[in-house]
């Protein structure tokens, strides 16, 4: 199967057309159907979008593009962002925050199902992740978040909120709500990656 039948099993002609040259050019260089020898690694992808000049952290590739690269949602939500203006910033959010981040609506149900679970029992995650909630009070890995408001060129068929929007790291975020629910959330802040337009654009 060629790239382009490999891409219309998840979208079609038009919601690829809409992506921008900069969505396209980060694609990473494997093979969506199945696992090969020859596929780029995480890696790899990370060191080639940074010498092609993208400032897209090795942590936002690995949980993000790498992975859902091709999703509807993500493709027609964030594809047509110019990742050659974006930047991925490392800071904290409050609790405050966090629990009003915008979810997109097919989403919705995944994280308030989440959010019931019961502290650690519920958690299916990694050992080393649930570890790291039971240690830390927190994710190991920062989700990922849009600035909205940084970017003036929103496409309208693009699901977007207000203000701050999660695009990735909906189990993350149900289980800290479910943290919370439970009284034991005792961190005021957590670490997130934001994606804004690049103020030096």
């Amino acid at each position: 199967m060629n790239d382009i039948e490999t891409r219309r099993r998840y979208l079609t002609d038009a919601q690829w057309a809409r992506t921008s040259s900069s969505w396209k050019e980060i694609k990473p260089l494997r093979d969506f159907n199945q696992f090969r020898l020859t596929d780029e690694t995480k890696d790899q992808c990370f060191q080639r979008l940074q010498l092609a000049g993208y400032r897209i952290p090795a942590l936002v590739i690995d949980q993000w593009i790498y992975q859902h690269y091709y999703n509807s949602h993500t493709v027609d939500n964030y594809g047509w962002i110019d990742y050659r203006e974006a930047e991925f910033n490392e800071t904290s959010l409050t609790n405050y925050l966090l629990k009003t981040l915008y979810i997109i609506e097919d989403y919705r149900p995944y994280v308030n199902q989440r959010s019931q679970s019961r502290p650690f029992e519920d958690f299916t995650c990694k050992s080393e992740d649930l570890e790291y909630w039971k240690t830390n009070g927190s994710w190991r890995i920062p989700p990922i978040v849009l600035d909205v408001k940084s970017f003036s060129n929103a496409p309208s068929y693009a699901e977007l909120g207000n203000s701050l929007q999660l695009i990735e790291g909906h189990t993350r975020l149900g289980y800290l709500l479910a943290m919370a629910t439970a009284g034991i959330l005792q961190k005021q802040e957590h670490g997130v990656f934001i994606l804004r337009k690049s103020v030096s654009h």
